[in-house]
């Protein structure tokens, strides 16, 4: 599902409110409780570099408060592509494949000189969402992609990721 102008714009600063008021997620889709201590660290790792490149101070919450808040206002992205699953399909059996749905969809965009972002929190409220953006009940909600075209001067969009070493993400069966 695909939404773009004046929903787009009224679903961003609702989305945008809901956390600004604290509202808690309830998304679709819940998110993990728990990582892995070695995807904990990356997730840590990426977040302190966007912070640095962001020159957000670790002890500036209201800064960082600020950031969350751009986040859920999808970084003014001007369209957002809702990635849904039919509630009848099993979610084990099919995020890989929505997985896959969405990496193409996201190098395709690149080929084009689009720039994407995916967000869960675009999906975080889904009653907000299908206020806006007419997405049927019997379809969760999986997560986001904000697509417009990336501003590559600036340093968010433009500092190092840190890439796992191949030992850790292969395992040889012997």
């Amino acid at each position: 599902t695909v939404a773009d102008g004046e929903r787009l714009e009224a679903f961003r600063k609702d989305n945008r409110r809901q956390y600004l008021d604290g509202v808690s997620p309830k998304p679709d889709m819940p998110m993990p409780l728990e990582w892995p201590e070695i995807n904990k660290a990356r997730y840590g790792d990426v977040g302190r570099r966007v912070f640095e490149a962001l020159s957000i101070a670790r002890g500036d919450r209201e800064a960082r408060r600020e950031h969350q808040a751009r986040m859920h206002g999808l970084f003014g992205a001007p369209m957002l592509l809702l990635i849904t699953l039919d509630r009848v399909i099993a979610p084990e059996y099919a995020m890989f494949d929505l997985g896959c749905f969405a990496q193409t969809i996201c190098l395709l965009a690149c080929e084009k000189g689009l720039g994407t972002c995916l967000l869960a929190v675009s999906v975080n409220y889904p009653d907000v969402v299908r206020r806006h953006v007419d997405v049927p009940e019997n379809e969760a909600l999986v997560m986001g992609i904000a697509l417009g075209y990336p501003d590559l001067s600036a340093p968010v969009n433009t500092f190092e990721r840190a890439r796992a070493p191949e030992g850790e993400l292969i395992r040889w069966g012997t």
